[in-house]
């Protein structure tokens, strides 16, 4: 910087020092020794560039700590401790019922079935009516949770309310702006088409189910700020992230884990190496932060009946964002629906905004029917045994030479080491 601002007010630099030796040595000295007026100059734009950085970093502290972090990494493990930990067995027969939808709200006659739009994806029909004396727990939309096995005491669900701090000022109102504009320019490659709303993979994708590639989903529709886009949904994500990392590291570590293992690499499209939120009309740059798993998830009113999936070895955590629930009406209550339940524990989470839910994607699980109009949008992070497949398969490819150097978006052992 010193160089480039020397060179344009004419001032020279001695070729027996370094920059750094010129300037306090010579410019340093100002009460000493008169200096000539590119000297000055020089002097005074770098005062003027101290300044403004001075500045902008402590704007930079001051939003991080408002939003709920700090840029310096995160070293300590286990779950949050002022939470109470409630101890769970499974329910001898899972409830609600696998491959069923629950309806929350009392119906005289059951809904028509969903539309079946893809015959080659998964389709659940079937209503099951909620009796709530058939669960064991539900955790209401003022309360926060930590649900562990009694036998492993490994977790089984943990709810976090007010999960990012300063929300519905700050947080909130970009989030869910970005994933609704997201779900505008998506293409109709969305996820799980025979259920209720719309969830699109922001992430890696296997490619299509006839010729699987690993890479990053290309499913935007074309624009010029297609690239820009991406970053903003990635920063979303490191953000999420990062938040994940500093509340449930228990779980993150986990994700740090699988990821270190197999070298798969993070969420990062446009390779940025960090995350930029857009706070207090700059941006902030985040770069010390791990990014986030490379399976992302947004979502617009999406629901999907009791079901359970693969996952990655030792990695079963799914970790949603509840970003916005809202009714035109203000009905969010357990009325309007799309509760989130564990089903092999008998679990309820009743969703609001700003809520993070992990689950064990193993045990069987799923959201309730919308009614009326209500509307939630969300994000999520998680490893599926399918991105896992293809990952190791696109490394077998790239190491025999199978796939042409001009095709790949990166080479196994090309992650930054600094992001592990």
């Amino acid at each position: 910087m010193i160089s480039e601002a020397a060179s344009t007010v004419g001032y020279e630099i001695h070729q027996s020092q370094s920059i750094s030796q010129s300037f306090v040595t010579r410019l340093g000295t100002a009460d000493r020794v008169q200096l000539s007026p590119s000297a000055l100059r020089l002097k005074e734009m770098f005062q003027e560039y101290k300044t403004t950085t001075a500045k902008r970093r402590r704007k930079q502290r001051k939003v991080a700590d408002r939003i709920g972090f700090k840029e310096k990494d995160i070293d300590f493990r286990g779950l949050p401790d002022n939470i109470s930990v409630v101890f769970v067995d499974p329910l001898p027969i899972p409830y609600p019922p696998k491959d069923h939808i629950v309806l929350e709200r009392h119906y005289s006659t059951l809904p028509d079935p969903p539309r079946l739009r893809d015959p080659t994806c998964s389709y659940l029909h079937q209503y099951c009516q909620l009796d709530p004396s058939k669960l064991q727990h539900t955790v209401y939309e003022d309360q926060d949770a930590i649900f562990l096995d009694r036998t492993t005491h490994e977790p089984v669900v943990i709810v976090l309310r007010n999960f990012a701090k300063d929300y519905y000022n700050t947080v909130g109102p970009k989030a869910s702006d970005l994933v609704l504009k997201s779900i505008e320019h998506y293409r109709s490659h969305f996820v799980l088409r025979n259920d209720s709303g719309k969830m699109a993979t922001a992430g890696v994708s296997g490619g299509q189910r006839s010729n699987s590639l690993f890479g990053w989903v290309r499913n935007l529709k074309p624009r010029s700020d297609v690239n820009d886009h991406q970053r903003d949904i990635s920063s979303l994500f490191g953000y999420f992230y990062a938040l994940v990392r500093g509340r449930i590291p228990y779980i993150s570590d986990s994700f740090e884990r699988a990821m270190k293992d197999t070298g798969i690499p993070r969420l990062d499209p446009t390779s940025s190496k960090h995350f930029t939120l857009p706070f207090d009309d700059i941006d902030i740059k985040f770069s010390q932060h791990p990014l986030a798993p490379p399976e992302g998830f947004i979502s617009y009113n999406f629901s999907r009946g009791i079901h359970n999936e693969r996952h990655w070895d030792n990695c079963p955590w799914g970790v949603y964002w509840n970003l916005v629930r809202q009714h035109p009406n203000g009905q969010i209550g357990m009325d309007s629906g799309a509760s989130f339940y564990n089903a092999t524990y008998g679990i309820r989470v009743v969703n609001a905004s700003n809520t993070c839910v992990v689950w064990n994607r193993s045990n069987l699980h799923g959201t309730g029917k919308y009614e009326d109009r209500l509307e939630q949008i969300g994000i999520a992070i998680l490893l599926s045994d399918t991105t896992k497949r293809c990952w190791e398969k696109y490394k077998v490819q790239v190491k025999s030479g199978e796939l042409p150097k001009d095709s790949l978006l990166w080479e196994p052992g090309s992650e930054d080491e600094d992001q592990s």
